[in-house]
């Protein structure tokens, strides 16, 4: 059982957590709300949703080249059983083609002239601790 003091200290850690927050600018999220990525930090678990969302894209799409993320518009977290991005972004094709290149050496610098960039929607859920990157929805406009 909870003795008092810890209940109270408890509670103080919150208080003190979500006094950090508001005095940093940032509106306490809920948990397991949807909370706005920073797209001019450099988020390392950000690069690896959009990784893993086209590397999945990529193995789905019947298209002959590699896609590459040229932009991306908006991004949102959400605290889930590991974490959930949706990510929203313009994807173009390169130059390469799936079967004389691997995609980790294709890069924007190949795109091809001729690309047309795509809006995609993608929800990616990271669980480092159980090896999980599943790529849940994909969709292109």
């Amino acid at each position: 059982m909870f003795s008092i003091w810890k209940i109270s200290l408890l509670f103080m850690v919150t208080l003190a957590l979500k006094a950090e927050t508001i005095i940093k600018g940032k509106a306490p999220s809920q948990l397991g709300g949807w909370t706005d990525v920073n797209l001019n930090e450099n988020d390392t678990e950000l690069q690896k949703a959009l990784a893993v969302a086209i590397r999945e894209h990529n193995k789905a799409s019947n298209d002959q080249f590699i896609s590459v993320v040229s932009n991306v518009i908006q991004a949102r977290k959400q605290i889930v059983a590991g974490v959930r991005y949706a990510l929203t972004a313009q994807i173009a094709q390169t130059a390469c083609r799936k079967s004389d290149s691997a995609p980790e050496n294709c890069t924007k610098s190949e795109l091809s002239t001729l690309s047309q960039h795509k809006t995609c929607t993608f929800f990616v859920v990271l669980a480092p601790w159980q090896n999980k990157e599943e790529l849940q929805q994909n969709s292109c406009a």
